[in-house]
């Protein structure tokens, strides 16, 4: 009994915070009316307060109400990123597995390729020739995706090709298109649709880490890892500044993650 209900505290909580944190990034107003831009020194560097949960930054500004702002570019960095990263991994995954053996052969080789590279420094190779930003962070996140997505999308239809209900298809001459969208991809993408949910965490992360360095939103933009770069030279005496932005963030990624793989676990047993 007790471990049931570890097991669904474990599903319920994440779950939880994830829609806590889609309420913030659709309707931050619903969470706090201070606004992440108005500078107040007279009140800078507050420790954490009735009047300011989180404290207050260097210029005054209300920790609590940047980070929930915050939330809305990093979600939609992580999910949009990941989106891209899907998306394009099965367009190439379906390309190799149902091409021509020398086109499927030279995909492999590229993905083996660009699998050798971090994502992170392979996002920083496509920010290096498109430049800095949110909508280009975003971008480059996900095209960073797109080989381990591919990988995955061709293994699976590789898989779901040789099965029964595709070749009794072909064999009655059912055109191409037909089995491709009505009985190959659908049967293909549950994994894929794991690993996004698990992907997402890490874009969120790889995201931050962008920004941390500078080449994602532009101060004084309300976003997770540019309050965590502004917050470096605090630390020693307004530890507030950095550590509850880090909290949100560690949460978030955490959460995302627990969901993917309990996805993932759920999709395993069902397929055993």
């Amino acid at each position: 009994m007790t471990r049931r209900v570890l097991r669904a505290a474990g599903v319920a909580l994440p779950v939880a915070v994830l829609v806590v944190l889609a309420l913030m990034a659709a309707w931050p107003g619903l969470f706090t009316s201070q606004s992440p831009l108005t500078n107040d020194l007279a009140a800078a560097l507050r420790p954490p307060s009735l009047d300011h949960p989180f404290g207050t930054d260097n210029l005054g500004r209300d920790v609590y109400a940047r980070t929930v702002h915050g939330a809305r570019t990093s979600l939609l960095v992580g999910i949009g990123a990941t989106a891209i990263g899907a998306t394009g991994g099965v367009l190439l995954g379906a390309l190799g597995a149902l091409g021509p053996r020398w086109l499927d052969a030279a995909l492999l080789r590229v993905l083996d390729v660009l699998l050798a590279f971090p994502n992170l420094l392979f996002a920083l190779v496509v920010i290096a020739f498109f430049g800095k930003g949110t909508v280009n962070v975003l971008v480059s996140i996900g095209i960073a995706a797109i080989p381990g997505f591919a990988r995955v999308a061709r293994a699976e239809i590789m898989v779901v090709r040789g099965a029964g209900y595709v070749t009794s298809a072909v064999a009655i001459g059912s055109p191409p298109r037909r089995y491709i969208l009505r009985r190959i991809l659908p049967n293909s993408l549950t994994t894929v649709v794991v690993l996004a949910a698990l992907g997402i965490g890490t874009s969120i992360i790889a995201a931050s880490g962008l920004s941390f360095l500078g080449l994602g939103p532009e101060p004084p933009a309300p976003e997770w890892g540019l309050m965590l770069a502004a917050a470096r030279d605090l630390l020693a005496h307004a530890w507030w500044t950095g550590f509850f932005p880090g909290l949100v963030l560690t949460v978030t990624v955490v959460s995302v993650t627990l969901v993917g793989r309990r996805l993932k676990a759920r999709f395993d047993r069902r397929t055993a």
